[in-house]
């Protein structure tokens, strides 16, 4: 692989009661592909998830 293909984020493992309560989203660069975060309720922030439960 080329060193400058980007990595992707851990996902985070998230109950579907969780993640439909998160209520914010929001971006930490002003980038056009730039990821898009959702705050979950426990406070953590994740742009992938894994739904369990």
């Amino acid at each position: 692989m080329s060193q400058s293909a980007p990595t992707r984020e851990v996902a985070r493992r998230v109950f579907a009661t969780e993640f439909n309560d998160a209520g914010f989203t929001f971006t930490e660069s002003d980038d056009e592909r730039a990821p898009v975060y959702a705050l979950l309720p426990t406070g953590e922030s994740a742009n992938r998830v894994f739904f369990v439960g």
